[in-house]
C-alpha cells in the first residue's frame, strides 16, 4: 500500500492527537453509577434464573430459564470485563475484587482475559491472531469459533495452575467446577449456548463490517474495524454488557458506561467519517446480514445497505421476476455512490458556524427534522402532482394561491427579525 500524502498524515495524527488530549483524567463518581445499576440488574438475573433452575426438570421450563441464565453470565462476565479496564470503579481494589469475582469465578482466568483481550484483540483488532469477531462464516461457525476461544482459555487456565499453584486461581476453579455441576444435567448445555450466542451477537457484532484499508495508527485502526450500536442508550448497554459503545470502548478502555456517551460525542465531532456509527434497527439488521464481510471504503451503515440492495439487483438483473429499467439502475447507482456524502455535506455548516460540540450536535438534529419534513412534504407533493395529472378535475385548485405564485414575489425578512431567531437558536441549542 503507498503511503499516503503528507497532508493526509498530518490530519490523521492531528485526529490522534486530539482524540487523546480530550481524554478526562478525573471523572466525577457518578460517571461510574449507571454501570452499577446495570450490573445490579444483571446480577439479580443471574442469580435469580440459577436459582429457579434449581431442581426444575420440565424442559421448556429449562429452556427459558437457561436463556435467562446465559445472557446474565454474558452481561456479568462484561462487568469483570469494565473492572479488568479499571472502568468499573475509581478504585483499583475494588476492580480487581469484582474482576476475581465475574471472571475467575464464572468462567476463565483473569490472567487468561488479560492475554486474549488486551495483548491481542485491543492491539491487533482483526488480525489472525484476534478471535474476538465473527469470523465462522454461519451462525453455528460464529459459535463453535467463540467456543474454541474460551476453551483455549480454560485450557491455559489448566496449565498454569500445573506449573506454578496460586491460591487465588485454585479458588476460582473450584467455584467455576461448582457452578458447572449444579448446571448438570439439563441446564448446562443450553445456558452454554445461550451464553455463546449472546457473546456473539450482542458483544462481537460491532466488530463486523471492518474497512480493508487498514493503519498503523492505533486509533485509526480501532475506528475502522469496530462500531458503535446506540452509543448513548442506557437500554442498549444494559443488553450487551456496555459494549454498544465498542469503539468508544477501544479508543477509551478506562472511560466507565456512564461517560461513553461523551466519548461517542467526542468521537463524532473529531473522526468525522472515520466514526461509524448505528442508530437504527435497520442498521443493525444490516450489520448482521453483512458480519462476515469488509468495506473498501469508509462508509455509512445506510450506504453500505444501499450499495448491497443495487448489486443484489443488478446481480439479478434479467432474470424472471426482476425487471426494472434502465432509468432505474443509473438512479439506484447514483443513489449508492451519494448516500454517503449527504450527511458529510449537512454536517459541515454545523461545525462551521456552531461554536461547541453542544451548539453542533443540536444543529444536527435541528437539520434532521428539517429534512424529515421536506421528506414529507416531498412525498405529498408528488402525490398531488400525480393525482392532478391523472384527472385535474379531482383536486380543486385555489386561484389565489396559483396568481400569488405566478407574481414570483420576492419575500425579505427584515435584519433584526432574523437576529433575533438566530439569538434564540444560540440559547435553545445552548
Amino acid at each position: 500500500m503507498a503511503p499516503p500524502p503528507d497532508g493526509l498524515s498530518e490530519q490523521r495524527a492531528g485526529l490522534r492527537d486530539r482524540i487523546r488530549q480530550r481524554q478526562p483524567s478525573d471523572l466525577p463518581l457518578s460517571a461510574y453509577v449507571s454501570g452499577w445499576v446495570q450490573a445490579l440488574i444483571q446480577l439479580a438475573v443471574l442469580i435469580g434464573s440459577f436459582w429457579m433452575l434449581q431442581g426444575e426438570v420440565r424442559p421448556g421450563v429449562v429452556l427459558l430459564y437457561s436463556i435467562a441464565f446465559g445472557w446474565a453470565w454474558f452481561a456479568v462476565l462484561m462487568v469483570g470485563h469494565d473492572a479488568m479496564h479499571r472502568a468499573f470503579t475509581p478504585w483499583r481494589w475494588v476492580n480487581e475484587i469484582v474482576a476475581f469475582l465475574t471472571l475467575d469465578c464464572l468462567l476463565f482466568s483473569r490472567a487468561a482475559w488479560l492475554h486474549g483481550h488486551h495483548v491481542i484483540h485491543h492491539a491487533r483488532p482483526h488480525s489472525k491472531e484476534d478471535m474476538m469477531y465473527l469470523r465462522g462464516h454461519s451462525l453455528p461457525g460464529d459459535m463453535w469459533n467463540l467456543l474454541r476461544m474460551v476453551l483455549s482459555y480454560l485450557a491455559a487456565d489448566f496449565t498454569r495452575l500445573a506449573r506454578r499453584s496460586v491460591w487465588h486461581e485454585w479458588l476460582g476453579m473450584g467455584v467455576r467446577i461448582g457452578l458447572f455441576c449444579m448446571l448438570m444435567p439439563f441446564a448446562l448445555v443450553p445456558a452454554i449456548l445461550s451464553l455463546l450466542f449472546f457473546g456473539n451477537y450482542l458483544g462481537l457484532l460491532s466488530h463486523s463490517l471492518p474497512v480493508d484499508r487498514r493503519s498503523v495508527d492505533p486509533v485509526i485502526r480501532q475506528l475502522r474495524t469496530t462500531w458503535d450500536l446506540y452509543p448513548e442508550s442506557f437500554l442498549a448497554a444494559l443488553l450487551t454488557g456496555g459494549l454498544n459503545a465498542h469503539v468508544t470502548h477501544h479508543v477509551y478502555p478506562s472511560l466507565p458506561r456512564g461517560a461513553q456517551k461523551w466519548g461517542a460525542r467526542v468521537l463524532r465531532e473529531e473522526g468525522g467519517s472515520e466514526y461509524r456509527c448505528v442508530q437504527s434497527l435497520m442498521g443493525i439488521w444490516t450489520l448482521f446480514r453483512f458480519r462476515h464481510c469488509s468495506t473498501s471504503e469508509i462508509a455509512t451503515i445506510e450506504a453500505i445497505g444501499a450499495g448491497e440492495v443495487m448489486t443484489g439487483f443488478t446481480a439479478h438483473r434479467g432474470t424472471d421476476g426482476v425487471e426494472l429499467e434502465p432509468q432505474t439502475y443509473k438512479w439506484m447507482r447514483r443513489h449508492a455512490a451519494r448516500v454517503d456524502d449527504h450527511s458529510k455535506l449537512a454536517s459541515n455548516p454545523a461545525k462551521r458556524h456552531a461554536m461547541s460540540g453542544r451548539m453542533q450536535q443540536g444543529a444536527k438534529l435541528a437539520a434532521k427534522r428539517s429534512l424529515r419534513l421536506f421528506g414529507v412534504a416531498f412525498v405529498s407533493s408528488s402525490r398531488a402532482y400525480s393525482n392532478a395529472t391523472e384527472g385535474r378535475s379531482r383536486m380543486p385548485v385555489d386561484k389565489r394561491v396559483g396568481e400569488r405564485r405566478m407574481q414570483q414575489t420576492d419575500f425579505t425578512s427584515s435584519e433584526r427579525r432574523l437576529g433575533d431567531r438566530r439569538v434564540h437558536s444560540a440559547r435553545a441549542v445552548a
